[in-house]
């Protein structure tokens, strides 16, 4: 047990160092897929790195000319070993029982919080009423309920079903599709193993918070083009050519303008923010990698 307890604190320091990293090179990047593989990496890296021994300790051989199997230097060697054994094993025995008691009390105390956690969950889908829609199923709770996702599960309220279901199902759909659950119970895995780790803890609020970036992503580019729709509708209706009177000034009927410029006000930033987001994400993204591996190769 001891050895497990060594493990999980060195993989705790590389956990911790690798929270340091990602706060330092990738937090501020909005590359959002780079992020959640970069920290789906370090949960990984952190449980194998531990496990690799790569660390040379240098030269053991006894020094030349020292003849072990002499008598009075065995003898000298086994008094120095039965002194030392008798000093420090009742201690040791002591503080390691200590360490592995709290050590599993808190896995228990953790594995119990989740179990809790996922059985109101279980028994939240259960009670809703139920609608099948396509790869996922639509779960309508009555009253104030938050909506949120699990694996093929949407959660909402009645009234945000009824008032305002597009963006919340798209939002949450994304959630579905890019597989969040996944990471998040990798997440809970880890802080399972690493609850004394404020690292853990925090790598998962990282994590979830670029999920909500990623489906926040998926309703502004349906938004996008769902304006670029209606632009096109408004060309085939209005004709490409007053259309491009209208840019030239030779066109000065208020109504159209304003309905053109409109559209073109909310379809333009939207598709700009995207663009000049992969643009400099792409610019700086060769860089913070290498810089990641290069502290990789530093642990082993």
């Amino acid at each position: 047990m001891g050895i497990f307890i060594a493990y999980m604190i060195k993989s705790g320091f590389c956990l911790l160092l690798f929270y340091l990293l990602y706060k330092w090179q990738l937090a501020k990047e909005t590359f959002f897929r780079l992020n959640r593989i970069m920290l789906l990496g370090f949960w990984i890296l952190a449980f194998l790195l531990p496990a690799i021994p790569l660390v040379n300790w240098g030269n053991t051989d006894l020094p030349a000319g020292l003849d072990v199997n002499r008598p009075e230097i065995l003898n000298s060697l086994t008094n120095i070993s039965i002194s030392a054994e008798t000093n420090t094993d009742h201690q040791a025995f002591i503080w390691t029982w200590l360490i592995c008691t709290g050590y599993i009390v808190g896995v228990v105390l953790i594995a119990s919080k989740q179990l809790v956690s996922w059985t109101r969950l279980y028994l939240l889908i259960r009670r809703g009423r139920r609608i099948e829609n396509g790869p996922f199923h639509l779960i309508l709770i009555e009253g104030n309920q938050p909506p949120f996702s699990w694996m093929h599960y949407i959660v909402l309220s009645e009234k945000d079903y009824r008032e305002n279901p597009t963006e919340i199902l798209t939002h949450e759909m994304a959630h579905i599709r890019h597989h969040h659950s996944w990471d998040l119970l990798l997440a809970d895995i880890g802080i399972l193993l690493q609850w004394f780790n404020p690292a853990a803890w925090l790598l998962k609020q990282e994590m979830q918070s670029v999920h909500e970036y990623e489906a926040d992503d998926a309703v502004l580019a349906a938004q996008a083009v769902h304006e670029l729709i209606q632009v096109q509708n408004l060309l085939r209706r209005k004709g490409l050519h007053r259309l491009l009177a209208i840019t030239e000034g030779r066109v000065r009927n208020p109504d159209m303008v304003g309905e053109v410029h409109r559209h073109q006000a909310v379809v333009k930033p939207r598709f700009w923010h995207l663009i000049v987001r992969e643009a400099v994400a792409e610019e700086h993204r060769l860089c913070h990698i290498l810089q990641i591996i290069v502290v990789i190769v530093l642990l082993q």
